[in-house]
């Protein structure tokens, strides 16, 4: 199953543990028509945070696109630039 769908697919109740820790995340979550997303290690957890809270500020001098072509080339990711964009 792919992340959109999991995300996505109703739940009546909470017996998937992840799907209840995520239930506040996705009341009013949608994809855009193009996402990619990148798992993290507990260990990775503050400099996450620090990134979200200084987002704004970050993406004044560094573009969306710009960063994740950084992140897609850093992970060896092959990509179509002509599939990836909006």
């Amino acid at each position: 199953m792919i992340l959109a769908d999991w995300v996505a697919r109703p739940s009546n109740s909470f017996d998937d543990p992840q799907r209840a820790m995520l239930s506040w995340a996705i009341s009013n979550f949608y994809w855009q028509n193009g996402y990619g997303n990148f798992s993290l290690g507990p260990s990775q957890l503050d400099q996450l945070i620090r990134y979200i809270d200084n987002q704004q500020e970050h993406h004044k001098t560094v573009s969306f696109q710009d960063e994740f072509r950084v992140l897609l080339n850093k992970y060896q990711v092959d990509f179509d630039e002509e599939h990836v964009w909006d």
